[in-house]
């Protein structure tokens, strides 16, 4: 009975700290409690795929505002901002989807600071408000 305890824990323990390694989010504290966050991760800043989301997300300001995102691309070293106030460094996401080779992750982190939603591909104004719109 004491072996079946602890094979039972170890297999609780091994899947709590995938989770935490699944999805985890650092350098955003500052938005926290306050706002929700698209993190586009690119190689580039000049990429196809960038200037498509960016021109996706245009579209539809207002929407963004209302459910409160800031929205920035972030390489491995740098950061730039496209909608509302980016942070100075890029943060770091770890999610089970970053290694996709396609050189663009889309991140949604919410309010409480985790990940709530991620793409591969620029992701349209309905799965991103929908995503945003579950995270209340």
């Amino acid at each position: 009975m004491r072996r079946y305890t602890l094979a039972v824990a170890g297999m609780f323990l091994m899947a709590a700290c995938h989770a935490v390694l699944a999805a985890s989010v650092t350098g955003l504290e500052a938005y926290r409690g306050e706002t929700r966050v698209l993190v586009i991760q690119v190689r580039r800043f000049d990429q196809v795929a960038l200037a498509r989301q960016k021109h996706i997300l245009r579209a539809d300001e207002v929407g963004i505002a209302q459910r409160g995102l800031v929205v920035f691309a972030a390489t491995r070293d740098a950061v730039l901002g496209i909608i509302g106030e980016a942070p100075a460094q890029p943060p770091r996401i770890r999610t089970d989807g970053a290694a996709t080779g396609r050189g663009f992750h889309a991140v949604l982190v919410g309010m409480d600071g985790t990940v709530k939603a991620q793409w591969d591909r620029p992701v349209s104004l309905e799965a991103l408000f929908a995503a945003a719109d579950k995270d209340r």
